[in-house]
């Protein structure tokens, strides 16, 4: 349990893990902020004038967090499940029958359907969220961007 991560210290192991991927997560925030910046100051002045300051600083922040957060869950979760199903798919059809490899690779299935249908609908609902969350970021910067206009 303690290794897990079961104790109020969060796990040995994931915090190992964690200790080893701060430096990869660091590289590659940097790295996406860069060239996200490099491509800001390329596009022409009518776009910066046309575009809202703060929603675009929101957007890029939240940009970088995904794709960080995609990097983390698809070599901490997904790759480790895949590999499960595998193994227990195998296990079961040398072991018992292959019916019973085939059951689990059904369920599987029918589970990953099911998810993908109701992680769409729920992505309607948070892009309507993101949406007002970028318009209240860029009135909040934008309003101190022009504070002696407000003031």
């Amino acid at each position: 349990m303690f290794c897990q991560g079961g104790s109020a210290s969060n796990g040995l192991l994931n915090n190992i893990r964690n200790y080893f991927w701060i430096g990869v997560q660091q590289h590659s925030s940097r790295q996406i902020s860069l060239r996200l910046y490099e491509h800001l100051h390329k596009l022409s002045y009518q776009w910066h004038m046309d575009r809202k300051i703060g929603e675009v600083i929101e957007i890029m922040d939240r940009g970088v967090d995904s794709v960080n957060q995609l990097i983390i869950y698809m070599v901490f979760n997904i790759a480790p499940v895949i590999m499960d199903i595998v193994i227990a798919i195998i296990y079961f059809c040398v072991t018992f029958n292959y019916i019973f490899g085939l059951i689990v690779l059904t369920t599987m299935a029918i589970y990953l359907i099911a998810t993908f249908f109701i992680t769409e609908w729920r992505t309607a609902f948070r892009r309507a969220m993101l949406k007002r969350e970028n318009e209240l970021q860029a009135v909040a910067v934008d309003s101190l961007m022009n504070f002696e206009t407000v003031f």
